[in-house]
């Protein structure tokens, strides 16, 4: 799986993230269908790394389960704004100093009020960046953020505490 992971992040690789996102839902339709999701959001990326590697897994991934769940897709609601140190090598609280305030919700973006979003990512880590991204829609009125990824990673052996 984390060689698959590693994989679906390069830009030939699509297919592979999206194979993933079914494998996903293969296993957890059950919880996602009971969810009660409103909309499916991808943790973003910022404009430069956008430009420099147009595939972005978790977007992949969310197209997926948002067409599966028959739910909106929205990959411009949730922005990231500025941009912020690679967290592979950064500690657990370097993590979340390194994200604070780094996401937006799109001023334009239809109301969340009441909403039940699904966030989705390739890895999980450390929580960070779900936390943050979570934090960013709940404030812009979220009613609940369940988050979906395809791997999570053990702490103590990737991560410098």
């Amino acid at each position: 799986m984390r060689l698959a992971c590693i994989r679906a992040k390069s830009s030939t690789q699509a297919p592979l993230a999206a194979a993933l996102a079914n494998l996903l839902w293969l296993t957890e339709r059950e919880d996602l269908k009971m969810a009660g999701v409103d909309l499916v959001v991808p943790v973003p990326q910022f404009l430069t790394r956008r430009l420099a590697r147009p595939h972005h897994t978790a977007e992949t991934i969310s197209r997926v389960l948002a067409q599966r769940l028959e739910r909106p897709h929205s990959r411009t609601l949730l922005r990231k704004i500025r941009f912020t140190a690679d967290q592979s090598e950064l500690t657990v609280e370097e993590r979340r100093v390194n994200l604070k305030n780094a996401f937006t919700v799109w001023p334009r973006a239809q109301s969340l009020i009441g909403k039940t979003v699904l966030l989705v990512d390739d890895i999980l880590t450390t929580g960070s960046t779900a936390n943050e991204c979570a934090r960013t829609l709940r404030r812009a009125g979220a009613k609940q953020v369940l988050v979906a990824v395809i791997a999570k990673v053990t702490v103590d052996s990737h991560v410098k505490t």
